[in-house]
């Protein structure tokens, strides 16, 4: 799962999950994997004062602006058009 381009901007936090296939802490599910390993990095934000909330499948808001969404939007349609494609 994963790969594809990812669009940072000089205000925006990012991380990467490395993950064997077949590890049993992987929940079967995207929404479930996203929900999982998500939580914590939003439990931090509020703990340092950003407000996030988890919003499948590609977001953690943060009252982003209407270029945050068009950016998001397109990374989102590239990532499902690579994905259809395996």
């Amino acid at each position: 799962m994963g790969g594809g381009a990812v669009y940072l901007d000089g205000k925006q936090l990012f991380f990467q999950l490395i993950l064997r296939e077949g590890n049993a802490a992987i929940p079967v599910t995207k929404k479930a994997f996203y929900k999982k390993f998500l939580q914590p990095v939003i439990n931090v934000y509020h703990r340092i004062g950003i407000a996030a909330a988890y919003k499948p499948v590609n977001d953690l808001s943060r009252g982003c602006t209407v270029e945050d969404i068009i950016n998001t939007v397109v990374i989102t349609a590239i990532q499902a058009q690579n994905s259809a494609q395996t």
